[in-house]
């Protein structure tokens, strides 16, 4: 099934939902994504990230607050202190940290398929078709 939705839909337990229904979404980014920086790749297997530098971002768990779940991924003390790029990548504090939404894979997938030429063809056809129609009946 193939579903699009207006940006008011934008939520990472929205994505995961429809996902588990194995509905094809297409919706407009918005709300608790936050793309990790280009410095970080994320390694599934071992679930943690690594630095440009070879400093590894271990997972330290699932914190949940206002309703939002985030997993905090923190460097050791020593990976970061001999760093030479340390001051541009964590500033004053003692060591590299990254929270990361708990829904951040959907996130990836629905940014993926928004980008790809049939996301791209469905947004122009909802701006000539859909959102016209919202705004005639607004007037």
């Amino acid at each position: 099934m193939l579903a699009g939705a207006p940006v008011r839909f934008s939520s990472g337990e929205n994505y995961s939902a429809l996902e588990h229904r194995q509905i094809e979404a297409y919706i407009p980014l918005l709300g608790r994504y936050i793309p990790v920086h280009d410095l970080f790749t994320y390694e599934p297997e071992k679930d943690q990230y690594r630095c440009t530098q070879g400093a590894i971002l271990r997972n330290h768990g699932l914190k949940m607050a206002g309703g939002y779940g985030n997993y905090h991924y923190i460097a050791s003390f020593s990976a970061c202190q001999n760093c030479p790029i340390k001051e541009s990548c964590y500033g004053n504090r003692d060591r590299k940290s990254l929270s990361v939404t708990m829904y951040y894979r959907e996130y990836e997938r629905m940014e993926a398929r928004s980008r790809s030429a049939k996301g791209k063809r469905l947004k122009r056809r909802r701006s000539t078709v859909v959102e016209p129609v919202f705004g005639s009946l607004l007037n």
